[in-house]
């Protein structure tokens, strides 16, 4: 009975095409500190209500281009570590995007992002 009332609070029970999901993510960029100059994992600590698909992109500022992507899926009520294979990204102005879609039952997605952060030139 339980896991069956934990599968409803997930949205994980059934797929309804009158209902529609917009999940409500709780997010923390950055868990650890702001990037530096050298390579970086983008860290993005993320808890979703209900099970959740995510895509994860970080955004040079000038030009809104997307530097690095990451995918995957978050169980609802779980904790989830997101980091990007380290990486180099050349020196500029970026941000964090993360936009949420509930698994079923698929609503407006839900977009968060992070303070903007600068990368500065390699001594």
């Amino acid at each position: 009975m339980r896991a069956d009332a934990r599968e409803v609070q997930r949205n994980a029970i059934a797929n309804c095409s009158w209902l529609h999901v917009t999940p409500k993510p709780t997010v923390v960029f950055f868990p650890s500190g702001k990037p530096g100059s050298g390579a970086n994992t983008f860290p993005v600590a993320l808890t979703c209500d209900v099970d959740c698909s995510y895509v994860v992109r970080v955004e040079r500022i000038s030009g809104h281009s997307t530097t690095r992507e990451v995918r995957g899926r978050a169980t609802g009520g779980v904790g989830k570590r997101i980091r990007f294979a380290p990486t180099r990204i050349a020196p500029g102005t970026y941000r964090l995007t993360l936009t949420a879609t509930a698994s079923e039952n698929a609503g407006a997605p839900a977009v968060r992002t992070s303070a903007t952060f600068v990368v500065p030139p390699s001594r």
